[in-house]
């Protein structure tokens, strides 16, 4: 018979204290998770992503391992933390893509100039987190929302969990913001 899976909040506990073992067991259960969150971003933020779900989830992973001293309360404190790394990824990788741009030479073949204009058409990922930090500074909960809902993929109860807030305030919040951040991203 098999060994029954050990409680995410164990996990968590366990992963605190330093417990590298408890922290693959963690990594295992929530892996499936991570990843259709990533792919739920990626085919969001630009079809033509070049950085992959397993690269996305595999990179902010790293990241969270790095973290020391964190006493992680729960599943959605994990998975906000998550959030936090993959949006950090992303921006890294969107900068270093755009620094290589600029770098190419003037000469492209017609398929980088197909590839190019697919790219300008699709939501700027560097943009979109410039947005968000001016945005955070007049609403930092909003700007939360947006980070857990569009970053990590969270629904609006789980938003609502993590913040200890009412569904109603983060579907009103979610909706100032996404109005707030189109009109200063168009």
């Amino acid at each position: 018979m098999p060994e029954p899976k050990p409680e995410l909040t164990e996990l968590l506990g366990r992963m605190s204290a330093g417990d590298r073992n408890a922290e693959a067991e963690l990594y295992r259960q929530l892996h499936e998770d991570l990843q259709r969150r990533a792919r739920s971003l990626l085919g969001g933020a630009n079809a033509m992503h070049s950085l992959r779900t397993a690269g996305l989830v595999s990179e902010a992973y790293m990241r969270i391992a790095k973290l020391d001293g964190i006493a992680w309360e729960s599943r959605q404190h994990f998975l906000a933390v998550a959030c936090k790394a993959m949006r950090s990824v992303l921006v890294d990788h969107a900068r270093r893509k755009a620094a290589k741009k600029r770098q190419a030479d003037e000469g492209n073949d017609a398929l980088d100039q197909i590839a190019a204009s697919y790219e300008e058409r699709a939501l700027n990922i560097i943009d979109l987190d410039r947005a968000l930090e001016t945005f955070a500074a007049l609403d930092p909960q909003a700007a939360r929302i947006v980070e857990l809902r569009f970053f990590a993929g969270l629904t609006v109860p789980e938003v609502a969990a993590i913040l200890g807030i009412g569904t109603a305030t983060v579907v009103r919040d979610w909706n100032y913001a996404r109005s707030w951040l189109y009109r200063h991203l168009s």
